[in-house]
């Protein structure tokens, strides 16, 4: 008995043996390369040229080297595969139709609609069922040129839902076909021209604790309340500070304040405070300048006074050992203060 059943299982092995190989090579696609799907009449799938949504899918004349008559033969898992156009790299797809009627091309996503199992129906011949209709391809009239393909119930004994598939060795140039340019802004890959890598602030934390205790842990748009975080939001005193041939004489007198700018108020605009005119712009705001000679020069930008710490935004202080870091969000400048 026992040797009856080791024989049993020796044969099954054989057998599988036997069957697999031939198989997984009539299965084989390469997928670097384009195919013709060719009907049992001889005529070809193809898509006219179309890229929209939803175009059906018709029998054709061979035309060598047009490219809406070749396809990429995409492996999904097993026997499993995905017909694509390169084209516009739309699937043919079912259109989640569980009855007979027309496939269609839609953009490739992996959808069941889009599966086709490609089993061999005899020599060099080849079913294709749609994974969720459990229909064949194939075309219902006589299969002449300019009909549509349809999903058939599925019969592989039926000349008119077999297919072979033949290697196209036509060669695809994806410049002549949608264009090119030198220019910056019609180039897609091109997004970030003189342009800082995306980052976002952060607060430190001295403890887990402390981080789950803090308004913005579970509401982040809440100020944060830690130990190491301080904003340096407020009223502030600003100067202008001039190169020294304009300086009047009596700059270097104790209490001299060159600007005689108040305090300002931290996040603000100091022009919209009736201090200072911007060196882009001739435009006078709300208050009148400042007096001549502490006024910045439009036509000498070396004459022009400098702005010591940002005014627009908030500004923020993180502790690190001795010392304090102010980071203006609105700016990205770091100021690091060493203590004594």
């Amino acid at each position: 008995m026992k040797n009856s059943y080791s024989k049993g299982v020796f044969l099954w092995l054989l057998l599988c043996l036997g069957i697999l190989p031939k198989q997984s090579q009539a299965q084989q696609f390469d997928p670097a390369a384009y195919y013709e799907i060719v009907s049992s009449t001889g005529l070809v799938l193809d898509n006219q040229d179309s890229e929209v949504e939803g175009t059906k899918i018709f029998l054709n004349n061979r035309i060598p080297g047009r490219i809406s008559q070749v396809w990429m033969i995409k492996n999904m898992w097993g026997i499993t595969y995905q017909l694509i156009t390169p084209l516009s790299e739309k699937s043919i797809d079912c259109g989640g139709l569980l009855k007979e009627g027309p496939v269609i091309q839609k953009n490739t996503s992996g959808m069941e609609e889009q599966c086709w199992w490609i089993k061999p129906a005899g020599e060099n011949t080849f079913t294709l069922t749609n994974r969720i209709s459990k229909m064949n391809l194939g075309y219902p009239d006589a299969g002449l040129p300019g009909e549509p393909v349809f999903q058939l119930t599925a019969d592989s004994t039926l000349e008119n839902q077999v297919w072979t598939f033949r290697k196209s060795d036509v060669k695809i140039d994806f410049e002549k076909i949608f264009g090119g340019s030198d220019n910056d802004w019609e180039d897609e890959t091109i997004y970030a021209v003189n342009k800082e890598p995306g980052h976002a602030t952060y607060v430190p934390f001295p403890s887990v604790e402390s981080l789950k205790s803090s308004p913005d842990y579970r509401k982040a748009w809440e100020r944060p309340n830690s130990s190491r975080y301080q904003l340096l939001n407020g009223n502030w005193k600003f100067n202008w500070v001039k190169q020294p041939s304009e300086r009047p004489v009596d700059f270097y007198k104790p209490g001299y304040d060159v600007s005689d700018w108040k305090e300002i108020p931290v996040p603000s605009n100091w022009e919209m405070h009736g201090y200072g005119t911007a060196i882009y712009t001739n435009v006078t705001y709300p208050h009148r300048n400042l007096p001549p000679y502490i006024r910045p020069r439009h036509t000498q930008l070396s004459m022009s006074l400098i702005r010591l710490v940002p005014i627009v935004g908030t500004s923020q202080s993180h502790k690190i050992g001795r010392g304090m870091r102010s980071l203006s969000t609105s700016t990205g400048c770091t100021v690091l203060c060493i203590y004594g």
